[in-house]
């Protein structure tokens, strides 16, 4: 028999440039997408691969605390409904969320002028 297997390009790229989270942000706006934005199991998964390739602790996400109107969203504009977070985040003005890269990749919230490396979407489509 026939094993086939199909390849499909990852949704998200790590960015091994150190940045504060508003730098990430418009870096990824100019060279891909957008920060990532992760709806579901399956992106958790995708950021997980990338997430692995650095040696850095923690890495930048899409994902940002408005305390205007107090709730995290998702840069892309999707609400929170997925999440992984280590435990339940501050509410806090200037803070995004950065997943950690080793263990069980749990998101954290840190403050925005931290610098770390981050993962953008790619637009590709799984």
């Amino acid at each position: 028999y026939i094993e086939i297997y199909i390849i499909y390009p990852s949704p998200f790229v790590l960015v091994e440039k150190k940045k504060k989270w508003e730098e990430a942000l418009f870096h990824c706006r100019e060279e891909h997408t957008d920060l990532a934005s992760i709806l579901d199991q399956q992106d958790q998964a995708w950021a997980e691969l990338e997430a692995r390739k650095t040696n850095s602790t923690l890495v930048w996400l899409g994902l940002h605390y408005t305390c205007t109107l107090n709730f995290w969203f998702w840069v892309d504009d999707h609400t929170v409904d997925f999440d992984q977070w280590d435990e339940e985040p501050e509410e806090e003005c200037n803070i995004s969320g950065a997943m950690e890269t080793r263990e069980e990749h749990h998101w954290f919230e840190k403050l925005d002028y931290e610098e770390f490396y981050f993962i953008c979407a790619t637009g590709a489509t799984g």
